[in-house]
């Protein structure tokens, strides 16, 4: 049917031949009514083809409107599919994202529980190792005790050897002479040599001196050897003590590690990682370029935030209503001063207008003005001071006029001298430009100066013409543009001139004046 239907309005009425009249022939009466039946087919074809033109264009219509309309239908549903699609990848993705939350909490408490192990392993071993150092610093103490015990009883040994010493030789030779006593104590103090001593002591105490001499010397070295050995073991024990104080430091801080450890495992089971989704206003936590740390974010209840704002907002109107009643008290403060001042400005004024009706002199015609018996003279002078004024209205409308037309003239003038201006400066640009291309070509031809003085001479003379000729242009110039502007100070004046002035008719109206 759509293919007859364009078949229809392609199809076409020829005109036959026979109907076309030649030059200077005429139809006959059957080809007339032939070009006639002919018309009226070609008359039928064209309505019939703007009848299906018309219903094709209706089709045509309807069937882009139900395409528009299946188009919509399919980007709606298409923009539905796109729009689930999101929504099922964004669930997606906040699944995958809970279940790495759950994979790395689930790793964290694995390696929490191995490092729990190691630190309870470490915290036996260390101990252990803490009881050995312990065992040895108190066997280190005892050794220590012991030494000093010795050293101790080796000093006494020495003391009772010194009182020996002084009973058995120091004391006989005091008999004899004290000075050799004290130089016997002294030599034997400093472990010295006897046989240097003179010669004053029998020979049994001399030999007894030097048997006990030799046994203080062997009893020194038996104490020197006694105080290093303390000297050994004190180190050891410091050493130990150390050792055993270190532990005991590592001790505490892998207790306390421990602790901690214990502690994020036990909040761990019940501090889990939740997916929320929340509108990108309600998250106050600075954003970061690429990943935000929430780790100290909190989450608060949607109520708990309007307690507060209602608590503030409560607040803060409280504060704007004292603020209002301090503004409107100062406003009232503000108004009395103002009604004060104004109070006053007033009985300034009515003090000033008093002085000054006291001090008015009265004239015959304030008098009449005041009895009223002036009315028609006041008349008589309004009526003369309005035909004055009209006379002096028109007066100022033609002396305005007039002054328009001359600056009229004026500017036509101001305008010829300024093309006239534009030229010379035309023409001295030119002048200019030939001075500089003659002393361009006056350079060129300055080598060759000795084909004659009289060209130069003629170039000078040609420059000083061009420069008389250039400075009176300059001179014109400037006096046409001084010219110019006593032209526009004229127009000036003559535009102020035409303003009214009314200082006559001021002077006239003060009432004390005498008329």
């Amino acid at each position: 049917a759509g293919e007859s239907k364009v078949n229809k309005l392609n199809e076409t009425l020829e005109k036959p031949a026979h109907l076309t009249p030649g030059e200077g022939e005429e139809l006959t009466e059957e080809q007339a009514k032939e070009l006639k039946e002919w018309e009226a087919q070609k008359k039928a074809l064209e309505a019939e083809q703007e009848t299906y033109r018309k219903a094709l264009e209706g089709e045509n219509k309807k069937l882009r409107a139900e395409i528009l309309e299946e188009c919509k239908k399919f980007d709606d549903g298409m923009q539905e599919l796109v729009d689930a699609r999101l929504k099922t990848d964004y669930n997606v993705y906040e699944q995958e994202l809970y279940k790495i939350k759950l994979i790395q909490a689930v790793a964290q408490e694995e390696d929490d529980i191995a490092a729990s192990i190691a630190l309870k392993k470490s915290l036996t071993e260390m101990d252990e190792r803490r009881e050995g150092a312990a065992r040895a610093v108190d066997e280190f103490s005892s050794e220590v005790s012991e030494a000093e015990r010795q050293l101790e009883g080796l000093k006494t040994d020495s003391a009772n050897n010194e009182k020996h010493f002084k009973k058995e030789v120091v004391d006989p030779a005091s008999a004899g002479s004290k000075d050799v006593a004290e130089m016997l104590l002294r030599t034997y103090r400093r472990r010295g040599d006897l046989r240097e001593l003179p010669p004053a002591l029998s020979d049994e105490v001399m030999q007894r001196a030097e048997e006990l001499l030799e046994e203080a010397v062997q009893h020194d070295g038996l104490v020197a050897e006694a105080q290093a050995a303390a000297q050994a073991v004190r180190g050891e024990l410091e050493r130990l003590t150390w050792t055993l104080k270190q532990m005991d430091d590592s001790i505490h801080a892998a207790e306390e590690e421990l602790q901690e450890l214990e502690t994020r495992m036990m909040s761990a089971g019940s501090d889990l990682d939740l997916t929320l989704m929340l509108k990108q206003g309600q998250v106050e936590v600075e954003q970061a370029a690429v990943a935000t740390d929430f780790s100290d974010a909190e989450i608060v209840e949607k109520g708990v935030i309007h307690a507060n704002n209602s608590l503030i907002t409560t607040s803060g109107k409280e504060k704007v209503a004292i603020l209002f009643e301090i503004k409107d008290f100062r406003k009232g403060i503000h108004v009395l001063q103002w009604e004060n001042s104004r109070l006053d400005l007033e009985e300034e004024e009515l003090l000033q207008r008093t002085k000054d009706l006291q001090l008015l002199r009265v004239t015959k015609g304030l008098q009449s003005i005041i009895k009223g018996s002036d009315e028609g003279k006041t008349a008589h002078e309004n009526s003369s001071l309005e035909k004055l004024v009209s006379y002096q209205t028109k007066v100022h409308g033609q002396r305005v006029k007039e002054k328009a037309k001359s600056v009229e003239g004026l500017t036509a003038q101001a305008r010829v001298a300024g093309r006239e201006n534009a030229e010379l400066d035309e023409d001295i640009f030119a002048l200019e430009s030939a001075v500089v291309e003659r002393q361009r070509l006056c350079e060129l031809q300055g080598t060759a100066a000795q084909q004659g003085e009289g060209r130069a001479k003629k170039s000078e003379e040609s420059k000083m013409r061009m420069m008389v000729t250039h400075r009176k242009l300059l001179d014109l110039a400037k006096a046409q543009t001084r010219e110019i502007e006593l032209m526009r100070e004229e127009l000036v004046r003559l535009r102020a001139r035409t303003f009214p002035s009314f200082a006559q008719l001021s002077q006239a109206s003060l009432p004390d004046t005498i008329i």
